[in-house]
């Protein structure tokens, strides 16, 4: 997988939400999974995801 976009948003109340978008290319992609985490990590750390999950996305 390679990293392709990393950004961040404005808010309506002024804060900023980063974001970091992984995987195939847009025009590939079949799925989105969207990943969010609490306080105690980042937009930068890795995350794995169970082929539980991911199995029955490729059949």
């Amino acid at each position: 997988m390679e990293e392709h976009l990393q950004g961040r948003i404005k808010l309506h109340d002024g804060r900023y939400l980063a974001y970091k978008e992984r995987g195939v290319p847009k025009d590939d992609a079949k799925f989105t999974i969207v990943l969010v985490h609490g306080f105690g990590s980042s937009k930068d750390m890795n995350f794995n995801v169970s082929q539980v999950y991911t199995d029955p996305l490729f059949p």
